[in-house]
């Protein structure tokens, strides 16, 4: 298979992983939503929020570090995996120490809500197998392009964590049976997969340079862990600032929802790394920008319609998913939805400069994201509340683009086509005032985002944008993926 068709396929792959994530995820929220009430379900929305901020360490370090440097060291592939393994291990006993230690200054001191010392606690002893789970499938199996096993193994991650989530809680356990749901399946996935598919035997490797993989990890890191915050600092800058649950379960539902599509195609930053590293490193640089135009194009051509229906029926779509008790959070799914788009374009722009040995420079550009985030929100939530943290987001987000995509432009050349783009535009403004007119409710509200999500190819393929090489490529990948499934 060649470089470009195994890049197209390994696309449409993560995107099928994050799409099962994305359902599995939001089973998940949906069962604690219904059965626990707003008031519970904020205290959710905050560990899950910290937990989210946690995950930068233990996937974009070494993890990352391991795919780049695997993806271009064929040869030493034991070395790099030796020499990862060992620092992966050290960081995850601090930072499980570390959360162990201070989980009472973080629930009394930042929160000012001792009952989540418990949570946190509970938390920290997920850490360990969570990062080698990342390590083995984002750092090892990533690196060597397999993206097919990458994604099986993730896609039985997901699964069993949420049959495991869903009978935790069924049995009482409540947000703690969460976290437990979480730990068991990362240990089991990572046990099953590496015993089934073997990893390198590293005992005879010399290691590969400990600064090298050390000074990629920790910009790498840094920059991953801004990008973070700038998803999830709302959410805890209202638990400090607001404090009421009740308020934080309403906001976590629109959160919640606006991220689907984000973790969606964040999977397209998963084949892109690793597949830019390697054209970067024989320095072709045109590849490099194919590779990049390809999935902004995929990304605007599935988030950009979602994005318009979503915005003027958001209320509506709230009320189907969780219940009218959380009906007040559309406004702010209606802002959040385009924040998330902003950011998932943002993360796309950051891997193309990481990739490329610039990862201080990504770093550089999330803080200043995050930078704008906080003033943003200690400013517009004193004044707006819960719809000041989405403009605080939306704000924060639409800046960082718009930084990251000058500097992207002027060093590497145009990665969007203006004719592709006016075409995705007018298109999605169509359906998006089809769906304003229309106004459904209750299960048509599905329905409708079906009807129109047709519609809406239709016009693609009129205007000439959607072309049968899409076509014939999500259905190789989808024959492809059935038969090994």
């Amino acid at each position: 298979m060649s470089e470009k068709r195994e890049f197209a396929v390994g696309t449409v792959l993560h995107l099928i992983v994050a799409l099962v994530t994305i359902l599995s995820g939001y089973a998940i929220h949906l069962w604690v939503a219904r059965s626990l009430g707003p008031a519970s379900y904020g205290i959710f929305g905050i560990v899950m929020a910290f937990y989210h901020i946690i995950i930068p360490f233990l996937q974009a370090s070494f993890p990352k570090a391991a795919s780049k440097f695997t993806a271009e060291s064929r040869l030493n592939v034991a070395g790099v995996f030796k020499t990862a393994l060992a620092y992966q291990v050290l960081l995850a006993t601090v930072m499980f120490l570390l959360l162990l230690i201070f989980s009472d200054v973080l629930a009394s001191h930042w929160f000012h809500d001792p009952s989540l010392k418990k949570y946190f606690q509970y938390l920290a002893f997920i850490i360990p197998p969570l990062s080698m789970y990342y390590l083995y499938f984002e750092g090892y199996l990533n690196g060597l392009r397999q993206f097919g096993r990458e994604a099986y193994g993730k896609i039985f991650f997901t699964l069993l964590r949420t049959a495991l989530v869903f009978l935790f809680v069924l049995l009482g356990f409540e947000v703690l049976g969460i976290l437990w749901g979480y730990f068991i399946s990362s240990i089991v996935s990572v046990i099953v997969f590496a015993l089934w598919w073997g990893f390198p035997k590293i005992r005879d490797q010399e290691n590969f340079s400990p600064k090298i993989i050390t000074n990629f990890a920790i910009l790498t890191t840094l920059s991953a862990l801004g990008l973070m915050l700038l998803r999830n600092l709302d959410v805890l800058v209202l638990k400090s600032l607001i404090g009421d649950n009740m308020q934080l379960g309403i906001y976590t539902a629109a959160s919640t929802l606006a991220a689907a599509p984000y973790l969606l195609f964040s999977s397209l930053g998963v084949v892109l790394f690793p597949s830019i590293s390697k054209a970067m490193k024989k320095n072709k640089i045109h590849l490099a920008n194919k590779y990049l135009s390809q999935s902004i194009r995929y990304l605007l051509l599935m988030f950009v319609p979602v994005a318009a229906i979503i915005a003027v029926t958001a209320s509506n779509l709230i009320s189907l998913v969780y219940s009218p008790a959380y009906a007040k959070a559309g406004p702010v799914l209606s802002i959040l939805i385009f924040s998330s788009l902003f950011l998932i374009i943002f993360m796309l722009l950051l891997v193309v400069i990481t990739s490329s040995n610039n990862p201080l420079l990504s770093m550089l550009f999330t803080f200043l994201g995050f930078v704008i985030m906080t003033a943003s929100a200690y400013f517009f939530i004193p004044l707006f509340g819960l719809i000041g943290a989405a403009y605080a987001s939306l704000l924060a987000s639409a800046i960082s683009l718009c930084t990251v995509g000058i500097y992207v432009r002027s060093k590497y050349g145009r990665f969007l086509f203006h004719l592709s783009l006016g075409r995705i535009i007018f298109c999605s403004l169509v359906i998006g005032l089809l769906a304003y007119i229309w106004q459904p409710t209750g299960l048509m509200v599905l329905t409708s985002y079906i009807l129109l999500l047709l519609f809406y190819g239709l016009l693609l393929h009129l205007f000439g944008e959607l072309q049968l090489e899409d076509i014939r490529l999500f259905k190789e990948v989808i024959c492809k993926f059935l038969r090994k499934a």
